[in-house]
């Protein structure tokens, strides 16, 4: 795995990233790709053929799609500076999360790990989502197409500012303490939750 740069630089792509390809037809030899500080993402990576995974141990910026076979992991802050797609056939793991474009995850596991995510775009998760801690979403709309419970036996709890879709089954699996939502909300999952 190639590790780019040391602790405390920051990269910056700006040109669209792809894994190396071979064979007949051409496939992905799924690279992976690990950032050991800051990085900004300002290209397409993985939208021809996709990486293998992806982590940066420091913040990220984002600004374009990210394409995964394996697990994405991102450690530090998480910023959404213009619409990005993170789609991982492996787990997601997002902290905490700041911006001003729309936000969408698509993976099988999605692990928010961070009791704050915000953004003045939508913010749309597709996959079995999990809730590791209390959580505040802030969003025009937060968007749910799958599963989202909470970390097992925690019962940690969602508030969602802003309105809220929910396409998918709420604490099925393991039950929120609560779901708050300040806005207008679309159910049309299950909707389980304690209140």
């Amino acid at each position: 795995m190639p590790v780019l740069p040391e602790v405390g630089s920051t990269i910056t792509v700006s040109g669209p990233i792809d894994s190396s390809n071979a064979g007949s037809p051409a496939a992905s030899s799924e690279k992976t790709l690990a950032i050991d500080g800051d990085a900004e993402f300002n290209g397409t990576v993985g939208g021809n053929y996709a990486l293998g995974s992806v982590e940066v141990s420091g913040t990220t910026d984002l600004a374009g799609d990210l394409t995964t076979t394996g697990n994405q992991t991102f450690t530090g802050a998480v910023s959404v500076s213009a619409d990005s797609t993170l789609t991982s056939s492996g787990n997601v793991s997002l902290p905490s999360v700041t911006g001003s474009a729309n936000l969408a995850v698509a993976a099988p596991a999605i692990d928010l790990t961070s009791g704050s995510y915000a953004s003045s775009g939508r913010i749309d998760l597709t996959g079995a989502a999990t809730l590791s801690q209390n959580t505040t979403v802030t969003a025009s709309t937060f968007g749910l197409a799958g599963s989202l419970d909470s970390a097992a036996g925690e019962a940690n709890t969602l508030v969602i500012t802003g309105n809220a879709s929910l396409a998918g089954t709420v604490g099925g699996t393991d039950a929120l303490g609560s779901l708050t939502i300040s806005g207008t909300t679309a159910l049309d999952g299950d909707g389980t939750s304690p209140m």
